[in-house]
């Protein structure tokens, strides 16, 4: 059986995290006895569902690299124009509805998971049209929306900007501009958390860039238009720079047509400077993006250059807008391409419509390529209306998810349109394993949830083993998921026959035929689960206490005592330093409840040198394992300051050794910072937990002394 393909020192570096309770070993050896061939599909089909708003999956005449597709959509026309992936992994569309709300057109949200499952939906607007152009997520978890409105504001048509909560529920809306034609076609969030929006006013007989700053209340800082005078000057982008700036970009008229314009101005929208991209023929701009190495890169269409009536035309910059490449994309008749993102691997996707190719009159079309512009792989998506691609993401990478409109699916004229393309990739993960408990007794049942995505562009089959430690506790053989789709698997693990103690869930899936990203095979339970004993038993669970202790300061422990049995007990913890008690304590503790005990000994009346510390807690009547009754350690007594030296113990002076100790952990907690650091407190010699300036003023005052 082939394995070469599978990376071995990846999946090691994941298990070796995992715990010390599981042999590594054994694991490797379990996972490589699992790997089994998948299947090759002919067509890959999406899951969906019918819901009120008539979201259903298109036909089979989709590619195989379509993970899922979901429209989204009533009986009249319904359009997306943007769409963000959500903090929650989701995504939210944004676009125009006729078959919904109170108006011709309205403003309509439509929130849904991350795999295109219906969450809510919203419209927005009056009695007249009003449309979401641009959409982000905001810093509250809301989110606000740009476009245009008719049912309100000064003019014919104003800037719209609206901002609503994480459930889509209104919370303000503002209108800008003059009695003109204003619509807003891009926004971001600023990290002042304010807005920037741009669009376009429309004088008579001239347009022009306009681009209004506000606050994060949505009130007007300032404004700005570009262009002017004669000409059709139309801004389709904008973004905040890494400068604190911004960059804007669109068309502006040259001769007969249109040229790509870059403007770059300041956070007072104040020109810096400002790029023209084109030719004789109409060049136009729809989507910008600032590169990762501070340049930009913008798409749109040409007819200016390449093959056809207009063709997808990719411009890269460096950070002054000096053209690095440009590549043109397209067949004999028009293609646009409307969104572009740079992608993780440094390379770009982009995304519009295309007349050369596909099935239809118009279908979406998404074009990859390098970071150089090379093309590494396109793919139509329709059937045989016009199918368009307004908005592209990248969630993670394996997949991409485009958003736009659909004439040939769906349940209307025109339906928003969400389609997640896994890549030509095999990729099966456990993305989740999660348990309601974290105590149980032995012989109780014990529920798992398991989920688990197929991240990849094929139907694969597969196995799923589930072990607590190393032993299995279930199995499910050929499981089979569809590319995109995810499966959840509920579980109830009978705890008899289990010995006392933590155990850690583990769920395998086996690698299926050329996976390589198999690390995500493997996950683990974010808590262990502790099966208690059938008798009296108390275990000591935990006891911390410092190594090194300065002379006159104080030895700080903690020591966790717990009832691992199944009856009510009453318990005595005690701790002793060379064989004499510093400290005892009785507890009530019913099945499965813990104590914790902070104590501190004063060092004040004893010799520097090593000493002993053991902490026990008292045998119940009956109980018949004791070896988690006792815990035993030692600590050094040494002069203040004295931490460490050349081998890690103290060496008898307070160097740059010391001092350096602390300093590399100033501002942290204990822990994950070595408590020994943590010399002192508000009270003089008693640890606070902290590594701050009191522990650092301590080893200071000490520096230079040496252990007479």
């Amino acid at each position: 059986m082939l394995f070469g393909s599978i990376n071995i020192s990846s999946l090691r570096e994941t298990m070796t995290l995992m715990t010390d309770m599981i042999s590594w070993t054994l694991l490797l050896s379990i996972l490589m006895g699992m790997v089994t061939w998948g299947l090759n599909p002919t067509t890959v089909e999406a899951n969906g569902n019918v819901g009120i708003l008539a979201e259903k999956n298109s036909d089979r005449s989709i590619a195989a690299t379509t993970a899922w597709n979901k429209t989204y959509g009533g009986v009249d026309r319904d359009r997306a124009f943007s769409m963000i992936q959500t903090s929650d992994s989701g995504y939210l569309l944004a676009g125009e509805t006729m078959s919904f709300g109170a108006g011709g057109l309205d403003s309509w949200l439509v929130k849904v998971d991350s795999y295109g499952h219906l969450q809510w939906n919203r419209t927005y607007g009056g009695t007249d049209h009003d449309v979401a152009v641009s959409v982000v997520q905001t810093n509250d978890g809301g989110y606000a929306f740009a476009g245009a409105t008719k049912s309100s504001g000064a003019g014919e048509e104003d800037f719209w900007l609206v901002k609503v909560d994480s459930y889509g529920h209104l919370q303000w809306n503002r209108t800008y501009g003059e009695p003109y034609l204003d619509i807003a076609y891009s926004l971001q969030q600023t990290s002042d958390g304010g807005f920037i929006v741009a669009g376009e006013t429309s004088p008579p007989y001239y347009e022009e860039f306009l681009v209004i700053k506000t606050d994060s209340s949505g009130n007007m800082q300032w404004n700005k238009t570009y262009g002017g005078y004669p000409g059709f000057h139309r801004a389709r982008t904008v973004q905040e720079t890494i400068d604190g700036g911004y960059a804007i970009a669109g068309g502006t008229t040259s001769g007969d047509g249109h040229d790509f314009w870059l403007i770059k101005i300041d956070l007072d929208g104040n020109i810096q400077w400002n790029k023209t991209y084109g030719g004789p023929g109409s060049d136009f701009a729809y989507s910008m993006v600032q590169t990762i190495d501070g340049g930009y890169a913008l798409s749109g269409f040409t007819k200016t250059y390449g093959v056809g009536g207009g063709d997808y035309w990719l411009v890269r910059t460096d950070s002054s807008g000096n053209v690095l490449w440009n590549k043109t994309f397209g067949g004999d008749l028009l293609d646009v391409a409307y969104s572009l993102q740079q992608t993780s691997d440094g390379g770009f996707i982009v995304a519009g419509e295309t007349a050369s190719f596909g099935a239809g009159s118009y279908d979406l079309w998404v074009v990859k390529t390098d970071p150089n512009g090379t093309a590494q792989w396109n793919q139509t998506y329709g059937g045989t209306n016009s199918d368009r691609g307004f908005s592209v993401v990248e969630p993670d990478d394996v997949r991409f998810v485009v958003a736009g409109t659909t004439q040939s699916f769906g349940a209307g004229d025109i339906d928003f349109w969400l389609i997640a393309i896994a890549l030509d990739v095999h990729d099966i993960a456990v993305t989740g394993v999660e348990l309601t408990e974290t105590v149980t007794n032995q012989g109780s049942s014990v529920p798992i949830n398991i989920t688990i995505e197929n991240r990849g562009g094929y139907i694969e089959t597969f196995n799923i083993t589930l072990y607590a430690n190393t032993t299995i506790i279930g199995e499910f053989g050929n499981v089979t998921l569809i590319g995109g789709d995810s499966l959840d698997v509920d579980l109830i693990w009978n705890t008899s026959g289990f010995f006392k103690g933590d155990y850690l869930i583990i769920a395998i899936a086996t690698p299926v035929s050329s996976e390589t990203n198999i690390e995500n095979n493997l996950k683990t339970a974010n808590h262990t689960v502790f099966v208690l004993a059938s008798g009296h038993d108390v275990a000591i669970r935990k006891f911390i206490s410092k190594t090194i202790v300065g002379h006159g300061c104080f030895l700080d422990g903690r020591l966790v005592v717990m009832n691992v049995g199944s009856h009510k007990e009453n318990l005595n913890a005690t701790v002793y330093v060379n064989g004499t008690s510093i400290f005892t304590d009785t507890f009530n503790l019913t099945s499965g409840a813990s104590a914790t005990i902070d104590f501190n000994w004063s060092t004040t009346s004893v010799i520097k040198g090593n000493y002993s510390i053991n902490a026990y807690v008292l045998p119940l009547l009956s109980e018949t394992d004791l070896t988690d009754n006792n815990h035993t350690g030692w600590f050094i007594v040494a002069m203040v300051g004295d931490i460490t030296g050349p081998d890690g113990w103290p060496d008898g002076e307070c160097d740059m050794r010391d001092v350096g100790l602390v300093a590399r952990h100033f501002g942290k907690n204990v822990p994950p910072a070595p408590a020994n650091c943590d010399l002192t407190g508000p009270v003089s010699g008693v640890s606070d937990g902290t590594i701050d300036m009191r522990d650092v003023g301590l080893v200071a005052r000490h520096f230079g002394e040496t252990d007479p």
